[in-house]
């Protein structure tokens, strides 16, 4: 089967994130960008009496990235992998047709979508998944080496805007998860806030169940790259995750960045307890039976 090697190429700017790197790809050790420059050049030469050839430039690591996991899941796709760097606004491009199967991965209709007679009928290569996997990760793996992208700044960053959301919105949502009798009549956060303060009530889980769908929901209205930087930094960066599997290990990811999030948005109400704690044992309102019962759940 045929070899695909996925290296980093920084020749085109002064690279400050991964952002401004670009994607070469090399097949069986020759750059595939010299393949299709021959390929195109017997094209012109055959439909317009020229030899002249596009300039193509790879996608940025972290698109690339995006792009071929989103591939490898599918059967059957079309994967972008350069840009026409004269087109400007990324319409003429050059794609493959992407089969995958358990045990292989194939790149035919080799294009250039920008022509109507872009195909490049005698490219075509089949590559072994394992090995396709492994090219891709390492992409991942340089992405994450990037010191000067300020991972964990972006992260915490990141991080501490999804805590405030939350909070912000549990102090707009009305107190009643618990009996009128038991906990405060005003907003959830304060509820949230006792309860670090006084100690978890018997209708915890409730509150816990409540928390856990917000954090999965600011997470979700992220931008598929802020979310995808994110599970980066926690899977590879700080974790050590094994990221042979890519998609288990993304989600282990994702589920320790929700954590992340809730763990922050139980320490804010902390927090707000201790630097207000007169004022909820004024308003905490409970009677002993259920004082009890609640250290007997304990």
């Amino acid at each position: 089967m045929d070899i695909i090697e996925f290296r980093i190429d920084d020749s085109h700017f002064a690279p400050k994130s991964p952002l401004d790197e670009k994607v070469d790809i090399y097949i069986n050790g020759r750059n595939l960008l010299d393949e299709i420059a021959q390929c195109e050049r017997l094209s012109n030469l055959q439909y317009h009496d020229s030899d002249h050839i596009s300039q193509y430039i790879g996608l940025n690591p972290l698109d690339f990235y995006h792009k071929m996991f989103w591939a490898l899941e599918q059967e059957r796709c079309n994967a972008d992998i350069y840009y026409d760097i004269q087109s400007g606004d990324n319409e003429a491009k050059i794609n493959a047709t992407m089969l995958c199967s358990r045990n292989a991965v194939a790149w035919v209709d080799i294009k250039n979508t920008g022509t109507d007679y872009g195909y490049m009928s005698n490219l075509g290569y089949v590559f072994e998944k394992d090995q396709f996997e492994r090219a891709v990760v390492r992409v991942v793996m340089h992405i994450s080496d990037y010191e000067s992208y300020n991972y964990y700044e972006r992260y915490e960053d990141n991080i501490q805007k999804m805590v405030e959301e939350i909070v912000k919105d549990l102090k707009q949502i009305p107190s009643g998860m618990a009996p009128e009798d038991y906990m405060l009549d005003g907003y959830a956060w304060e509820e949230y806030a006792l309860q670090m303060g006084e100690g978890e009530s018997i209708y915890w889980e409730k509150y816990s169940s409540m928390l856990y769908n917000m954090c999965h929901k600011v997470l979700d209205k992220y931008d598929s790259y802020e979310k995808e930087l994110m599970h980066l930094k926690k899977a590879i960066i700080y974790d050590d995750m094994d990221i042979s599997d890519c998609d288990s290990a993304l989600d282990e990811a994702r589920n320790e960045i929700i954590q992340d999030i809730y763990g922050k948005v139980l320490n804010e109400a902390e927090n707000d307890y201790s630097e207000r704690e007169d004022y909820y044992n004024r308003r905490f309102d409970y009677d002993e039976d259920e004082e009890d019962d609640y250290e007997d759940v304990k």
